[in-house]
């Protein structure tokens, strides 16, 4: 009976000074690839390369940034193969002993790591390969990342981290950091969980709410370009205030026939998802567009116009007006005078209430500003 790739590995514990990185990782290989040998691997030079290459390419900080919450998590055990006096080489799960490694030069630059955290790198889990195989890294590494372990859907990614938000009372910033988010990323997922919860549970449409086809959408309304339609959509301390606008807004996913005999029209029967006046998530963008720039527009689109259609009208006519006011510099000086005006109207006054440095250096431009005011009228009045 043939030798089956189970048969070859053999669990073991080892320090994670005893663990090496690959420098012939099949992530790094190209056409120019020049292998290195087992008598090579443990130099500095070769080991300071490979890790640099992992760190630069392949998204290490995340991973230990989350190492650094939970420690060191034998989920999975990483493969390894012996290759110098009780030394071993990494056959797969480089990304995970990289980041063990920066937790560890952190501490030994005097960085606080927690003392769990560094007990759990006293001792990694691994399986040792045992076979003769040359290719064995590229067995091993294609086994996981070619058919891959299954991803969770967005919708329960966003549920634990808003679990752990919630019921550990923690805050996004530690939220994130577990997960290996930043504290803006960690809130986007909690946000659009809430807001979709919401509309889940307390909407006009919950019967009808599938996370597989909405929860996207919730997901792209807490990006960074649609900023003008939450505001239109009131959210607030994890809430829709303006339930009105909500329905409207789940109104675009689940749109329903209008009848011309009212009394035809069921309220229990829903909307059609294949009918979406929002195609994409990407549209959301559009919306956000004419609230931003076109409310007129914005109107008809609440009307049952084409979104596609009012969209290309809103931008052929304001690329229109930046060539005309490009045209005339008088028009390009009250425009800019227009946005200068609105920015002032939106600056956040209680950042700089508290930091003092920020506070000065605003009223200061602020006084420059009102002696080129004065001055300008005083032109006028000559």
């Amino acid at each position: 009976m043939d030798i089956i790739i189970s048969d070859q590995l053999t669990p073991i514990e080892l320090h994670i000074e005893n663990i090496y990185l690959d420098p012939n990782n099949p992530r790094f290989v190209d056409d120019n690839w020049k292998t290195i040998l087992d008598d090579k691997i443990d130099q500095e030079n070769v080991q300071r390369d490979a890790r640099d290459k992992m760190e630069k390419f392949h998204d290490v900080d995340k991973l230990r940034m989350n190492m650094e919450i939970n420690g060191y998590l034998p989920i999975d055990r990483i493969i390894v193969r012996p290759f110098n006096n009780g030394k071993y080489v990494v056959l797969e799960g480089n990304r995970r002993i990289t980041a063990a490694k920066q937790i560890l030069e952190l501490h030994h630059k005097g960085i606080g790591v927690d003392d769990a955290v560094l007990k759990s790198l006293e001792s990694i889990p691994c399986l040792e390969y045992t076979g003769s195989d040359n290719e064995a890294a590229w067995i091993f590494q294609g086994i996981r990342h070619i058919t891959g372990i299954s991803d969770w859907s967005a919708y329960n990614k966003a549920k634990l981290l808003t679990e752990r938000f919630e019921e550990e009372g923690m805050k996004l910033t530690e939220v994130g950091k577990q997960f290996g988010l930043t504290a803006y990323g960690a809130g986007r997922w909690v946000r659009a969980y809430k807001a979709f919860r919401q509309a889940k549970d307390d909407s006009d449409y919950n019967s009808v709410i599938d996370e597989k086809e909405v929860y996207r959408y919730f997901q792209e309304l807490f990006g960074p370009s649609n900023i003008p339609l939450r505001q239109w959509l009131e959210w607030k301390d994890f809430r829709f205030e303006n339930t009105s606008n909500l329905n409207e807004f789940l109104s675009w996913l689940y749109p329903k026939e209008d009848s011309e005999d009212e009394t035809d029209i069921d309220d229990d029967t829903p909307g059609e998802w294949d009918k979406r006046k929002v195609s994409t998530v990407q549209r959301l963008r559009d919306i956000s567009y004419l609230l931003k720039n076109d409310e007129q527009r914005f109107e008809q689109f609440r009307g049952g116009g084409n979104l596609d259609t009012i969209v290309a009208s809103a931008k052929v006519e304001k690329a229109e007006e930046q060539l005309e006011i490009k045209r005339q510099p008088a028009k390009k000086l009250l425009q800019s005078m227009d946005d200068l005006i609105k920015r002032l109207g939106d600056i956040p006054t209680l950042r700089f209430k508290n930091n003092d440095e920020l506070k000065g250096e605003l009223l200061d431009k602020l006084d420059l500003l009102q002696n080129a005011v004065n001055d300008v009228k005083n032109a006028f009045s000559d």
